[in-house]
C-alpha cells in the first residue's frame, strides 16, 4: 500500500445484507462495483469534491471489516510533482502531496462515517 493509498480496518461482523447496501450507497460515486461471496470491489470510486479516483476492496470476515483503496492516478501525481519542481523550485510538491494527502483523509472519513451509518442502521431493524 502507498502513502495515499486508503487503509480502513473495523473489528465488526458485516453480513451480505450490509454489503449489498454499502455498494448501492457507492454506486452513485463509481464506475462499476460487484458483490462476490464476501468480497466488494468498487472501481474508480471518486468522492463529488475530489479529483482523486481509487479502486476500492471490501473484504467482510467473520468478526472484521477491512477496505483498501488503490490510488489510481499515480502519473498524473507524478506529472504534476515534476512541473512542480520545474516551475517552482520545489515549493508546488508541498502543495500537490498536502493536498492530495488531504484527498486521502477525507476519502477515508466519508468511509468510515458511511460504515458507521449502515452499521447504525442495521442495528437498529
Amino acid at each position: 500500500m502507498g502513502f495515499f493509498d486508503v487503509t480502513l480496518q473495523k473489528d465488526i461482523s458485516f453480513n451480505k445484507n450490509q454489503l449489498n447496501e454499502l455498494k448501492s450507497s457507492l454506486d452513485k460515486q463509481a464506475t462499476h462495483s460487484k458483490v462476490v461471496n464476501n468480497r466488494l470491489e468498487v472501481t474508480h470510486f471518486q468522492r463529488d469534491s475530489s479529483w482523486l479516483k481509487y479502486n476500492l476492496t471490501v473484504q467482510a470476515f467473520k468478526n472484521k471489516l477491512t477496505i483498501n483503496g488503490e490510488l489510481q492516478q499515480v502519473i498524473m501525481l507524478t506529472v504534476l510533482i515534476v512541473l512542480a519542481i520545474l516551475l517552482t523550485y520545489g515549493f508546488g510538491v508541498i502543495l500537490v502531496v498536502a493536498y492530495t494527502y488531504y484527498q486521502k483523509r477525507e476519502a477515508t472519513k466519508y468511509l468510515e462515517a458511511l460504515v458507521a451509518k449502515i452499521e447504525r442502521n442495521t442495528s437498529v431493524e
